[in-house]
């Protein structure tokens, strides 16, 4: 039963990985037109060169499965609301200290 249980969440995660790809590479543009746009000089970007520069971005980090996994429900639920979030900061930091 073990072995159903974790193709089950291993379905559920690679079929939510579309989403939650293209939701933070919705994000990651929005932030990247907020400030490497105006900031740096750049060109604005689209979601799949955000997706892109998510992953190589990615790739410095060591995701070693722990011991202590996280629920299906966890890694869904922060897939969705660190990107909020970062959102969320950019616009205030935007805000308050925009130029224009």
């Amino acid at each position: 039963m073990k072995i159903n249980r974790t193709m089950t969440k291993l379905l559920i995660l690679t079929a939510a990985m579309i989403p939650i790809m293209a939701w933070k590479g919705y994000v990651a543009t929005i932030l990247w037109s907020w400030f490497a746009v105006d900031t740096f000089g750049l060109r604005p970007i689209s979601i799949y060169e955000a997706v892109g520069i998510i992953i190589i971005w990615g790739l410095q980090y060591d995701y070693s499965v722990k011991r202590e996994t996280r629920s299906t429900s966890d890694v869904l639920l922060m897939g969705f609301l660190f990107p909020l979030f970062a959102l969320g900061t950019g616009w205030i930091w935007r805000a308050l200290f925009s130029p224009g």
